[in-house]
């Protein structure tokens, strides 16, 4: 994957990871926070956008993109790719570099992807500190204890109206910055397992990348 590429899975499923870690950790937090994990569990979709900075702060990258949600599967789908995991096979293709990998995350790279279903990890992953609270909501600071995602921190806003996420900031250790807009999270129900699964025949001419 290019390191763009990359950086914008990796921040994008914090969605996921970073308002749970919080729950976990803040038990006083648990009664706002409570509603947005059992969306997330039960099935959701997140509609939100994104934009990458250099460590100059010059706008390296826009995008939009879509999360679905159920349990622990997701589906990402970005401009240039689209990323799925059905509780066993991660897959991922690339438009840009026309390739399709797949491959069997550990536990590990769970706890990286997409923490949702491994709450017992959370409290050694990040220490959590409360920010001032500003203009938009409450807000968090994520400093991960081991950088094994490159990640100097993460900043989190919470609507205090709604408890749901506004915005996620993640500082990468080589000064580029994403900020992602969350422009909706809509619970949705008997979503088709078929959405959390891919094939390399459904992406023709492309390359594949077999990690299994």
């Amino acid at each position: 994957m290019k390191k763009s590429v990359f950086k914008a899975l990796t921040f994008s499923l914090l969605l996921l990871c970073v308002p749970v870690f919080l729950f976990a950790q803040r038990e006083g937090l648990s009664q706002h926070l409570s509603p947005l994990k059992k969306q997330l569990e039960g099935g959701a979709e997140i509609l939100f956008s994104s934009h990458t900075y250099t460590s100059t702060g010059e706008l390296l990258q826009r995008d939009q993109g879509q999360l679905i949600t159920y349990k622990e599967k997701f589906r990402l789908t970005y401009t240039v790719f689209t990323a799925t995991y059905n509780g066993t096979l991660f897959s991922y293709y690339n438009k840009e570099e026309k390739t399709f990998t797949l491959m069997h995350p550990t536990v590990e790279d769970l706890a990286t992807i997409n923490p949702l279903a491994y709450l017992s990890t959370s409290q050694e992953m990040y220490t959590v500190r409360e920010l001032p609270e500003n203009k938009k909501g409450r807000a968090f600071s994520f400093t991960p204890k081991k950088n094994t995602m490159n990640i100097h921190h993460i900043e989190l806003t919470i609507s205090p109206k709604t408890g749901l996420p506004l915005e996620l900031m993640t500082l990468f250790s080589d000064g580029t910055r994403v900020v992602m807009y969350i422009d909706s999270l809509v619970t949705q129900k008997n979503i088709s397992n078929r959405l959390f699964s891919q094939k390399h025949s459904d992406y023709p001419g492309s390359e594949l990348v077999d990690l299994r």
